[in-house]
């Protein structure tokens, strides 16, 4: 498997961590992005 930061600080936490509530960190399986028309260099 290989995972991908996907974005930073964009993810609303269902519970707020001290005063955060964006995880500051997305991150994704490669092989499961639909990823159709998408260049390989784009998504990671």
């Amino acid at each position: 498997m290989t995972i991908v930061i996907m974005d930073f600080d964009h993810d609303e936490l269902v519970t707020p961590i001290g005063d955060k509530t964006k995880a500051a960190v997305t991150i994704g399986f490669k092989e499961a992005l639909a990823n159709a028309g998408v260049k390989e260099e784009e998504y990671y």
